[in-house]
């Protein structure tokens, strides 16, 4: 059945809280954003940073995952390992 991809949508934040892009809930406690946003959000690969599911007030931390990384140059992608999921979340169906 499929399902808004709102809910499995979310924000990344910088220090300060602000929205400085999306990701996307691909798996159990996994995300994919781009490289450039994490950049944007004064982190990197290895580091922490803040995201929130778009349907919710609870803000995670997610671990930028230095193993999925990929540079502007060379796809723009990471992925980010969630310490948690807020209830109610789900993965979108890729494919």
């Amino acid at each position: 059945m499929a399902h808004s991809i709102e809910a499995s949508t979310l924000r990344i934040l910088n220090p300060a809280g602000k929205t400085v892009g999306t990701g996307f809930f691909i798996a159990p406690n996994l995300a994919v954003t781009c490289a450039h946003v994490v950049t944007l959000a004064d982190s990197i690969y290895g580091e922490t940073i803040g995201v929130q599911f778009t349907n919710t007030d609870e803000k995670i931390s997610a671990f930028v995952d230095p193993v999925c990384w990929r540079d502007v140059d060379k796809g723009d992608v990471t992925g980010l390992r969630l310490e948690r999921v807020p209830p109610g979340i789900r993965p979108l169906r890729l494919g």
